[in-house]
């Protein structure tokens, strides 16, 4: 038996298993650690580790299909709408290869070509309602610049619409 060990976050978690489930012993990190996070952790594991370790290890197979998922819900062109209110945007490249990362490592774990091709209820779920949610995200993105600009009537329907697109999401936000 040999011990795979996964960190999520700061916390580690081992599991016994037998010897060829492991590859040398490596640990796949999947936290901010050196700055290895689920992408790059991916990338670095390989296509074919990814694969087998999904197919053999139901904690790790959990973590991707929750990543799928939150990956799937995402949007690099609406998170890009948010910068003008960060003010430095020197990071959103790092953040755009790392989603390139994540989906690619997703992808070749799960043997798909496509976020979400084996739950196509929830995929055209998330198609059907970003037409509503875009335009959400728009106004929230205005509330929010009034908001930090001393607007006290902004607010309210800044509250109203992180809980909004928190339910439209259907994550807590």
């Amino acid at each position: 038996m040999r011990t795979v060990r996964l960190r999520v976050d700061d916390e580690a978690i081992e599991y016994e298993v037998d010897a060829d489930t492991v590859y040398g012993g490596e640990t796949i990190l999947l936290d901010g650690d050196d700055d290895l996070i689920a992408g790059t952790a991916f990338a670095e594991a390989g296509d074919e580790t990814l694969r087998d370790l999904y197919g053999r290890l139901p904690f790790f197979r959990t973590i991707v299909d929750n990543l799928e998922m939150t990956l799937a819900k995402s949007s690099l062109p609406i998170s890009r709408g948010y910068l003008p209110l960060v003010g430095d945007d020197s990071l959103f490249a790092a953040i755009e290869e790392e989603h390139t990362r994540a989906v690619s490592g997703v992808l070749a774990a799960t043997g798909v070509t496509r976020m979400l091709e084996r739950q196509p209820v929830l995929r055209r779920s998330i198609e059907l309602r970003n037409p509503y949610v875009d335009p959400m995200n728009a106004v929230q993105v205005e509330l929010l610049r009034r908001f930090r600009h001393g607007d006290d009537d902004a607010r309210v329907p800044l509250l109203r619409s992180i809980a909004a697109i928190a339910a439209a999401l259907r994550n807590t936000g």
